[in-house]
Order: C-alpha cells, then sequence, then structure tokens
C-alpha cells in the first residue's frame, strides 16, 4: 500500500534580512530554511523535505524507505 504525505509549505520575503523564508504548517516536520529566490528556496526545501519527513514522522506511520516525493509549486495570494 502507498503512502501519501502532503506537506503544506509557505514561502514569504522577509524584508528585515532580504531573503525569502519557506516553513511548513506540519509542525512535526519543522521545516524553515531560507535563500535569496523562490528558485533557491524550491531547490533548498526540496533537498531538506526528505531528510525531515524520514528523522521527524518514523513511526508515524510514513514509510522512512521507498517514499516518493512529488512537489508542486503555485502562488497563490494570502
Amino acid at each position: 500500500m502507498k503512502h501519501q504525505t502532503i506537506v503544506v509549505v509557505t514561502a514569504e520575503w522577509d524584508d528585515e534580512a532580504s531573503v525569502w523564508v519557506a516553513t511548513s504548517e506540519d509542525e512535526n516536520i519543522g521545516l524553515v530554511t531560507e535563500a535569496e529566490t523562490l528558485d533557491e528556496l524550491k531547490d533548498r526545501a526540496l533537498v531538506v523535505l526528505p531528510e525531515l519527513i524520514q528523522d521527524n514522522l518514523q513511526g508515524t506511520g510514513v514509510p522512512p524507505n521507498g517514499m516518493k516525493l512529488c512537489a508542486r509549486i503555485e502562488f497563490s495570494p494570502i
């Protein structure tokens, strides 16, 4: 049986630091990363998310091995 995990990532511009900051709504995952551009932020999030999911959600029904991470980037107004 395949298990699907949906992670909603929010990207916000930090005026003070002049960077984009990505966070996940799921506090069990704990995603917080930043980058100067949205493309860099997306790349960073895609590298970090599988590791965070494996490390932080183990034992909660998410299989750590054989996971497949699919990403869909959407821009929508708040």
